[in-house]
């Protein structure tokens, strides 16, 4: 961060009262002559919780916790029954400290729904360290340790000439959103043709697996999203990158998609690609308006926001951040095979190729 953005940095920060049903950061963003950001994604991590500012510069990080959508709402007492694990407040019936135990989850129903959600929250003194982030056009403005406190407002005004050309939201198309219950990101969605899509690359960790963000780096993590082999994006276990599993794949298939979405089959993606033009230059209608390496951005036709967030590769090794970008299809084609789509940033097309053991992006789309 710069001198001058610290030295025009306003950040006010108080102590207000839990309700008895949810637990929150809430404040208002603004650029440095004082008017709102509504372009401001605001994360909470490493303990996983985000969301965009409204028209207002306004955001709230937390909510509720709640049963899923089949239960009815459950009031919580806000000092006994939500602890702190790992960063994240969880529902706990009997106040019991969460701390290095497994989180609290039940299965529900033949999707297996988490009866108890995950909802983002402050730090405690003894565990790890979250900080609050405002990510505008893909880069980070500012970065600050979250506050030892259940709930909390902030003012907070941010130079967003530092963020350069970066990579903006298409202002001409209607963006939604949905919030992942098991982590509290939100991401930003968007209908093409008759499907709704997301419009940024999923980031969801998986417990007990080595899931890193795009480049390895948080901030590019905030940009990029995650890198998933396929078994991982399909739910299934780790032979299926070796073996045929396609008895195991339903339509839609969940995978690790947010309840009510699923991972794209080869179809949706080829469906996109017509509404979007053809293979052969939907790669540029996808691309975002800009990001890209000797920007070479696209036209972003339908607000898809396709970044080159490159790939891992098995060794570990990640490649072509900036030039690349590839994501998941539901496709088995071998048993070391699956589907892939791949936009290159030099490139018009929206190309076809196979592989299972890489990391790639995921992007959900809506059941």
């Amino acid at each position: 961060m710069t001198p001058s953005l610290l030295r025009t940095l306003a950040l006010a920060l108080a102590a207000a009262a839990c309700s008895s049903r949810a637990a929150t950061i809430s404040g208002t963003v603004t650029d440095l002559a004082g008017s709102p950001l509504a372009d401001m994604r605001v994360a909470l991590l490493p303990a996983g919780g985000s969301t965009w500012a409204d028209q207002e510069g306004r955001w709230t990080l937390g909510g509720e916790s709640s049963l899923s959508t089949r239960g009815p709402r459950i009031g919580v007492h806000p000092t006994r029954n939500l602890v702190l694990e790992r960063g994240v407040l969880r529902f706990s019936p009997r106040g019991m400290d969460l701390l290095g135990r497994r989180s609290i989850a039940m299965a529900s129903g033949r999707r297996g729904e988490e009866i108890f959600s995950a909802v983002p929250a402050t730090r405690s003194a003894v565990d790890t360290p979250d900080s609050i982030y405002f990510v505008h056009a893909g880069r980070v403005l500012g970065r600050f340790p979250a506050p030892l406190l259940d709930s909390s407002f902030g003012a907070i005004a941010l130079d967003t000439a530092s963020s350069g050309r970066g990579a903006p939201w298409n202002p001409a198309v209607p963006y939604e959103s949905v919030r992942d219950g098991r982590d509290g990101r939100v991401y930003r969605t968007v209908k093409v043709g008759d499907a709704v899509w997301m419009a940024e690359n999923f980031d969801l960790a998986i417990p007990g697996r080595d899931i890193p963000w795009a480049g390895g780096e948080v901030d590019t993590g905030l940009k990029y999203g995650r890198h998933y082999d396929w078994a991982t994006v399909m739910a299934l276990p780790d032979s299926c990158l070796e073996v045929y599993c396609q008895d195991q794949i339903s339509i839609p298939h969940r995978g690790i998609c947010p309840l009510g979405w699923h991972v794209p089959s080869a179809a949706e993606w080829d469906s996109l690609s017509m509404r979007t033009g053809t293979s052969s230059i939907s790669g540029r209608t996808l691309k975002a308006l800009s990001g890209w390496s000797e920007d070479k951005g696209g036209s972003d036709t339908a607000g898809f926001r396709a970044l080159g967030a490159g790939r891992r590769d098995p060794d570990g090794a990640f490649r072509y951040i900036g030039k690349e970008a590839y994501w998941w299809t539901t496709n088995e084609t071998f048993r070391t095979d699956s589907e892939y789509r791949n936009i290159s940033w030099d490139q018009n097309w929206l190309f076809y190729n196979k592989a299972k053991n890489d990391g790639f992006s995921l992007r959900c789309v809506q059941d």
